[in-house]
Formats: C-alpha cells, structure tokens, sequence
C-alpha cells in the first residue's frame, strides 16, 4: 500500500486495513487525476500485467493516471467530473484479458471529500469473470511487421487484447502471444467493437 499523507483525510470513514486486504485492485486519486493512493492488489496487478518494471518509477504518487487512458480521456474526464460535481457512485464494466484467461471487472468510483481538503475520487475495480477463452483460432507466431502500423507502432486493444493489422481498424487478430510477451513498441488503442460496446456516444 502506498498513501499520500495529504489523501488520507479523504479516506476518513474507510477501514484501510480492509481496502488494503482486499483482492479488489483499488487506488484513489485527487480531482485532477494525480495518483494518491493504492492497496496492494492494484500493485500485484500492476507487476502481473507489467512484469519487470518498477511500479514506483512508472507510477509513483502524484503522476496523473490520464496518461494512461489515451483516447478514453474525455470519457473518464466526464464520468469523473459527473461524480465529484453531483457526489453519485459511478460504476463501468470492462475487460482486461491476458493472453489465457477472458476477464471483465466491475469499477465502482466514488466520491471524496474533507473539510478544507482538495476532492478526489476513490476506485475499486473487482473481478466479476474469469474464465480460459473458448476455442477460437489463433495466429501462430505471427510476424510483428505484419501488425506494425506505419509509425512503427504495433496497436492493442486494452480490453480485448486483439492486435489491429496495421493502420486497418477492421481487421484484429487475437494474437496470444502478444499478449503474453508484448513487443517493445506495443501500444494500446480501442478496437471499433470495445469502443462501441464499452463507451457508447450519447
């Protein structure tokens, strides 16, 4: 666990024994998004996702998580804005697949706020599916130049972890080794389906 001694006035009201335990990967942030909080699940998940990088150097307290919602920054800038300006739990389904396993989580992100104290935003995010993928035809080791776009850049979609052909937006492949061993210069993006299905436009 690790906690801004500023955010914790924010937390009043929550056992941090039991934030800390739970499987559940959970982490708070102030108003504009700078990280001030996170238990220790949110930091196994983390190293399973990132094995190998040091997550103190690659988010440590106070680096915006923003940079890491690339084209979903209006939409989580908006649902984050609608629960600190109206003080309502806001909850969102997602995947985040590895290269074995289907997963969906549940995030529920609530409001904070202390007397005298900037708001923030507390998040939980809880497995709700986990389950082998079905028997669908896969990619044996397939060549990255035939995914790398043309800035050199190979695109993975963040929820369902297919792998867009190039610059074609019509075309993903499940590629599980990707997944498992992603290339240097991966990158993630929304496949058409995800962002459709997961951020419907008004």
């Amino acid at each position: 666990m690790r906690l801004d001694p500023a955010f914790a006035p924010l937390l009043q009201g929550f056992d941090l024994e039991v934030l800390n335990k739970s499987t559940a990967t959970i982490y708070g942030i102030w108003s504009d998004t700078r990280l001030a909080y996170y238990n220790d699940a949110w930091e196994r998940f983390a190293h399973i996702n990132h094995p190998g990088v040091d997550l103190a150097t690659r988010w440590p307290l106070g680096r915006p998580i923003r940079e890491a919602f690339g084209p979903l920054e209006a939409f989580y800038d908006d649902a984050f804005a609608h629960v600190l300006d109206d003080k309502v739990v806001w909850h969102h389904d997602f995947q985040c697949n590895s290269a074995q396993r289907f997963r969906m989580y549940h995030m529920a992100v609530y409001p904070l706020q202390a007397p005298g104290a900037e708001r923030g935003l507390l998040l939980i995010n809880s497995l709700t599916v986990d389950h082998p993928h079905p028997d669908t035809p896969t990619l044996p080791d397939p060549l990255a130049e035939h995914y790398r776009n043309a800035k050199g850049l190979i695109t993975m979609c963040s929820h369902c972890r297919r792998t867009r052909q190039g610059d074609d937006d019509t075309h993903w492949d499940w590629v599980p080794n990707f997944v498992e061993h992603p290339p240097d210069d991966l990158s993630h993006g929304l496949c058409n389906i995800c962002l459709d299905f997961y951020y419907p436009r008004p």
